[in-house]
């Protein structure tokens, strides 16, 4: 059924956290298929057949979660900002 969250009056622009990557996972479902109330959560980039049996990433999905070594490139990039000063990564 639909989810429900609340926020903490005065936490409204802090990050979230305790996420379950099958959450995170749900939250990208439903922002590929529109990110409306009745958008679909089990299927879209990744398909659920139970509460944590999850497919592969889905070839043509426009959101997704990074694997690890989309992670662990992303983290080791040094990017680059015209007009100001870039500091390389050690």
């Amino acid at each position: 059924g639909p989810v429900a969250a609340t926020v903490t009056e005065g936490y409204e622009k802090s990050p979230a956290y305790m996420i379950a990557a099958v959450d995170a996972m749900r939250y990208i479902n439903w922002l590929n298929n529109g990110g409306r109330e009745e958008s679909d959560t089990e299927t879209g980039t990744y398909t659920f057949t139970g509460y944590d049996v999850v497919s592969a990433r889905a070839s043509n999905a426009n959101y997704f979660l990074p694997n690890e070594n989309e992670w662990s490139k992303a983290g080791s990039v040094t990017v680059l900002h015209p007009g100001r000063r870039n500091i390389p990564r050690l």
